[in-house]
């Protein structure tokens, strides 16, 4: 079978099937340079692009030596690494080097999400974009589901007992600043069956229906939660099932290690600039009490070098 043709039958396949990344693949550019996918897969996202948006230099990184096997010779670059360890790097001809980074539902398995997002800063072409997609953990269901006293693990989905890391859209910006990220724009994933119309009424909300009303009638006790603050502006946020995330280069990361313990992430979250910061949190600050005046300390020593760079 020649090249073109493996190539067709493996985006093929995946459309057949109704799950190829489009809504990944139209953030992308037409005739867009130099895409590295971190956890290719079947590699269907990186030739539909190529082939249905003109796109050029393909490359990816695959922990599965049975998912590179099967790219074998139709991608410009692909490398069986696991980015999380410290002896994983790709050559230094490649720093500085993506236009687009893509990670679709690859995160949720990933260790060391700052880790590997300090290795995107690195990758990245100055002017580039990071474009990440994750499980929304503050979906509707999610919250039921945890609510009710229950947390599935199944697999496939949202659920899938191979995720090992959860994120909001608050997370997801303080993990992008950790990396030197700032992020540009979001996009929450909302399903098809919600009445938009209903959703795009702007309404103070201080009261959170779940199952949602939005989604017309449904076969579950309606929960009603009384929040502390207006949650209207950021309602879609409970509707998305994932959430759609651009990251660009804002600064050159202070470290670039495998993440460590010692007040690290706390000093971080106390400085990050969160455009969703004025919603105040439901409880306190997720530090260990014994250890929040050292994050201080070591929050205000990290602000202070940040200002100097």
């Amino acid at each position: 079978m020649d090249k073109k043709k493996r190539k067709d039958e493996i985006v093929d396949k995946r459309l057949e099937a109704g799950n190829y990344r489009h809504e990944i693949a139209m953030q992308v550019p037409e005739g867009s340079t130099r895409i590295f996918e971190y956890g290719f897969g079947d590699g269907s996202l990186l030739l539909g692009l190529e082939r249905d948006r003109g796109c050029r230099e393909m490359y990816g990184v695959e922990v599965s030596p049975h998912a590179i096997a099967q790219m074998d010779g139709l991608l410009d670059g692909a490398w069986l690494i696991d980015l999380n360890k410290p002896d994983a790097w790709l050559e230094e001809e490649y720093e500085n080097f993506f236009n687009y980074i893509l990670a679709p539902m690859s995160l949720e398995h990933t260790y060391d999400p700052w880790y590997v997002l300090k290795k995107f800063n690195k990758y990245l072409a100055h002017g580039g974009k990071v474009i990440l997609q994750v499980p929304n953990a503050q979906s509707w269901t999610c919250l039921y589901h945890v609510l009710t006293g229950d947390f599935p693990y199944v697999s496939g989905g949202t659920w899938d007992y191979t995720h090992i890391r959860w994120y909001t859209l608050k997370s997801l910006v303080d993990i992008a600043f950790v990396a030197g990220f700032k992020v540009e724009m979001y996009i929450p994933e909302i399903p098809n069956n919600v009445d938009i119309a209903r959703l795009q009424e702007k309404r103070e909300m201080h009261v959170l229906r779940l199952p949602p009303p939005e989604l017309g009638e449904m076969d579950l006790k309606p929960i009603d939660i009384a929040m502390p603050y207006d949650i209207g502006e950021t309602y879609p946020l409970f509707l998305a099932t994932s959430l759609i995330v651009t990251l660009v280069k804002d600064r050159t990361p202070e470290d670039c290690a495998p993440t460590p313990r010692d007040c690290y992430l706390e000093s971080y979250r106390l400085i990050t600039p969160n455009p969703l910061a004025h919603n105040p949190p439901l409880i306190a600050h997720p530090i260990v009490p014994s250890g929040f005046q050292r994050s201080l300390e070591k929050a205000k020593r990290l602000h202070e070098k940040m200002g100097k760079s």
